[in-house]
């Protein structure tokens, strides 16, 4: 248990004063440990988790337009007919601008 002493400072078990100084060097000390730690642990994760990317298919990426549907059948719930309508109009023009959608794909 650590002791107070009139300057403020705590005394520890080891008796060595335990500065705000000290803690804070210890603190970061811990927090360098823990992220070296937690760096090791996800490389090994990423690793195993991502091992055998090369022999797996590659899944199709849908058309622009199949998106731009999902996107307003996912939207169609959330908002009031208004809102839908000028979202539906937003993605008609963004489908049909060549600087827009099909550029950006």
């Amino acid at each position: 248990m650590a002791a107070a002493t009139g300057n403020g400072d705590r005394v520890g078990n080891a008796g060595a004063a335990c500065t705000a100084d000290n803690i804070d060097d210890e603190k970061s000390s811990m927090d360098a440990r823990l992220a070296q730690a937690l760096s090791i642990l996800s490389e090994q994760e990423a690793a195993q988790m991502l091992g055998n990317q090369d022999a797996l298919p590659r899944l199709p990426i849908p058309s622009l337009a199949d998106s731009v549907s999902d996107f307003l059948r996912a939207c169609s719930p959330q908002l009031s007919a208004e809102d839908y309508a000028e979202t539906e109009r937003a993605c008609k023009a963004f489908l049909e601008d060549p600087e827009q959608g099909p550029r950006l794909q």
